[in-house]
Parts: structure tokens; C-alpha cells; sequence
């Protein structure tokens, strides 16, 4: 036989070998990545539904919150309509004592936030 020969064929048995061992070792780590995955799949579940969870609450109360607000602001535009027609309607009724109110109003408010420097 042929020293090259020999070489090749011994050549051929170690690569094959190495194939065998490639395969082998990538099936393994296929088998870890696999065990791996079913160990942190309940826990990442767990994680997720409870994101989901938070931000159901989340939306829940920002839901609310937006509700109550509309329903309050609903409450102070009627509150302020009222109290604008009341003072239309006193107006009318009693103009002269309307604006003595006024002048002795912004008499006091004058004294009050003038400056006693004077």
C-alpha cells in the first residue's frame, strides 16, 4: 500500500470521526438549549401575564380617572352657567346697586393689594 494512501484513509477516519463528534456535541447543546427553555418558560409566562395584568389596571384607572374628569368638568360648565345668568339676571333686575357692588369692590381691593408706601 501507498503511504499517501494510508495518510488519506487515515485522514478520512479522523474527519469522519470529527463529524461524528460535531454531530454528537450539537445535538447535546441542542438538548441543554431545549431544557433550558422549558425551565424559563414558566417563569417568563409568568412575567408576561403579569405585565399584561398591569397594564389592564393601568388602563382601568387612566379609563376612570379620563371618565371622572369629563364628568366633572361637565359639572363646573353647568355650575358656571348658572352662576353667569344669576349675576345677568341681578344685573338686569337691580342695575344701580349692581355697580355700587362694583365701585365699592374695587375700592377695597385697591386698599387691599395697594403699597402703604405712598
Amino acid at each position: 500500500m501507498d503511504t499517501n494512501s494510508e495518510i488519506n484513509k487515515a485522514g478520512d477516519r479522523s474527519l469522519e470521526g470529527v463529524s461524528s463528534l460535531i454531530k454528537d456535541k450539537s445535538a447535546d447543546l441542542h438538548g441543554a438549549i431545549d431544557k433550558a427553555s422549558d425551565l424559563t418558560r414558566p417563569a417568563v409566562e409568568r412575567a408576561v401575564n403579569g405585565a399584561h395584568a398591569g397594564v389592564d389596571q393601568v388602563s382601568t384607572a387612566l379609563s376612570d380617572a379620563t371618565a371622572t374628569l369629563a364628568e366633572r368638568t361637565r359639572e363646573l360648565t353647568a355650575a358656571y352657567q348658572r352662576y353667569a345668568e344669576t349675576g345677568r339676571r341681578y344685573v338686569r333686575t337691580s342695575p344701580v346697586l349692581s355697580i355700587s357692588v362694583a365701585l365699592a369692590a374695587g375700592y377695597l381691593f385697591s386698599k387691599l393689594f395697594s403699597s402703604r408706601d405712598r
